[in-house]
């Protein structure tokens, strides 16, 4: 997929809350900042985690109005630099995830 990620300019991926379970992150945004990318995505979910991230930009969920203003707006910023969205994105690298995971087992094991 790395490829297609870095062909593309921006990556948009909006999504609306529904009546079921709640929406974790989507994997397509943890790939698309380690391609180096920006995001527009909507605050539901697990996306709301992402909060913190200069390369994740939230638009209102059902407002396709804000959500063209957000896309037009990314598209129109000069000097975004995809080292941003890429040292943002390796919270969700495989040695990241298996760094939490040893250190979450550790502190379970040593508790007994």
């Amino acid at each position: 997929m790395p490829e297609y990620y870095s062909a593309a300019d921006l990556l948009v991926v909006p999504s609306v809350e529904g009546v079921g379970g709640q929406e974790g992150l989507p994997v397509t945004i943890m790939e698309g900042l380690l391609c180096g990318k920006k995001v527009v995505t909507t605050p539901v979910g697990g996306t709301r985690e992402l909060e913190y991230m200069a390369s994740v930009i939230f638009s209102e969920p059902g407002n396709s109005d804000d959500l063209a203003e957000k896309i037009k707006s990314c598209l129109m910023t000069d000097g975004f630099e995809s080292a941003t969205a890429n040292q943002e994105g390796k919270r969700f690298s495989i040695k990241a995830i298996a760094r939490d995971f040893i250190e979450m087992y550790t502190k379970l094991t040593a508790d007994k």
